[in-house]
């Protein structure tokens, strides 16, 4: 393929990634062999949509060696290796897809009838590689010897981490992780069965029953549902929007915590919100996530520890539980001011959790991490034993995004 429009492939790619949400931000990466001895892939820590054919490098398959100033994905020696024993691969996608990402933790190999439909697109076994630190090389030699042992596999699942998606070209790849999608969703149906001896169609089919199992196993008095408000800062006053339902708009005075105009109402949460800013000038929004995973998660009577390393990077090595009392909001803002301490999220006892972060973008980012991570929490209730970061581990990854990651535009 000629080195131009291998670029193109790959910023198309790139794009294509974030618009069918496979992975968001800069997360995951993308490349495409020029040859034998090259391949060029997506450059470290830089926006998909904004991407030009000079941001994409051009990387030697022997030695991993480039020119330029450029920096290549940290990932570079997985796609490499998957050039180097895989002669027929032509394009490679590492994503953070949603389901795979859930499979990849529970640490079991997909194979059998969750994969039977789709095996000529992904392979008859889906392997697991051992996790590792992202750009280590550690995750190299995990996913190494996957590719290795299964060299009929066209997907192999990153424990902690992600996927990796292999194929003759773009679409092809594309075809991969689709089909992994459901592969995994076969899998833990599967589990779910054999498990409980319940049936669901859907993944948030399966939490759901595994939330209402949490709740006949552990009955308790549930805290009244909050209407979810998000909000920005802009300047002396930040604006509150109801969350995933219509309402009207609330813009307050930061200083004074009252609101503008003829407003009949003011959120519960106002002066939680107004206190977050008070307190952090360096949080811009805040999304009050009622997601249903994250809003299961809040019930389970506990913080959510880091299953994904995503989620320890951008989130916090956990996300403590708060109880949010409208009868005496002053302690519970006191709570919650605790509970973000050193992290971007905390949950909200039966009410999902509050997302942080410097821009709306960021603090969605947050969200969808956040959300994930829970959705893991659930379905490790099928498996025994399952995983989690080591406290090391996790907090490399959150000292690296704070100092490092968090700072880049």
């Amino acid at each position: 393929m000629d080195i131009l429009e291998a670029k193109l492939a790959v910023i198309a790619a790139g794009k294509r990634l974030v618009e069918t949400g496979l992975i968001a931000r800069t997360w995951g990466n993308v490349s495409a062999r020029v040859d034998m001895e090259t391949f060029v892939i997506t450059p470290s820590g830089k926006a998909y949509e904004g991407l030009t054919p000079d941001d994409i490098v051009e990387v030697k398959i022997k030695d991993l060696s480039y020119e330029g100033n450029v920096k290549p994905s940290s990932e570079k020696g997985i796609h490499a290796k998957a050039y180097a024993l895989r002669p027929g691969v032509g394009f490679v996608i590492h994503t953070h897809q949603h389901n795979a990402s859930i499979a990849a933790v529970m640490g079991k190999p997909i194979a059998g009838e969750a994969v039977t439909w789709w095996a000529d697109i992904v392979g008859e076994t889906i392997p697991v590689a051992a996790y590792g630190l992202p750009g280590t090389g550690k995750l190299l030699k995990g996913v190494t010897a996957a590719l290795r042992a299964y060299p009929g596999s066209r997907a192999v699942l990153m424990a902690h981490h992600g996927a990796l998606c292999l194929g003759g070209d773009a679409e092809e790849a594309f075809k991969v992780a689709d089909a992994l999608e459901q592969v995994c969703l076969a899998f833990l149906k599967a589990r779910l069965l054999t498990f409980t001896g319940d049936v669901a169609e859907s993944l948030d089919g399966i939490h759901n029953l595994i939330a209402r199992r949490r709740e006949e196993l552990h009955p308790r008095n549930q805290a009244p549902l909050l209407a979810a408000y998000s909000s920005f800062r802009s300047g002396e006053a930040f604006c509150m929007t109801p969350e995933g339902t219509p309402g009207k708009t609330v813009d307050v005075a930061l200083p004074t915590g009252i609101p503008f105009g003829d407003v009949p109402f003011a959120p519960e949460t106002l002066e939680l919100h107004r206190a977050i800013y008070r307190g952090d000038k360096k949080v811009n929004a805040i999304v009050h996530s009622q997601k249903p995973d994250v809003l299961r998660a809040s019930k389970a009577g506990g913080k959510l520890l880091p299953y994904l390393d995503d989620f320890a990077q951008i989130a916090g090595l956990d996300l403590r539980l708060c109880r949010f009392d409208p009868a005496d909001k002053a302690e519970s803002v006191k709570q919650v001011q605790k509970g973000l301490k050193r992290r971007s999220a905390v949950l909200l006892q039966d009410n999902g959790a509050l997302c942080v972060g410097k821009s709306v973008d960021e603090a969605r980012a947050v969200e969808t991490v956040a959300d994930k991570n829970c959705a893991v929490s659930l379905s490790a209730d099928l498996f025994e034993k399952v995983k989690r970061i080591g406290t090391i581990d996790a907090a490399v990854m959150r000292v690296v995004y704070v100092l490092k990651y968090s700072k880049k535009k």
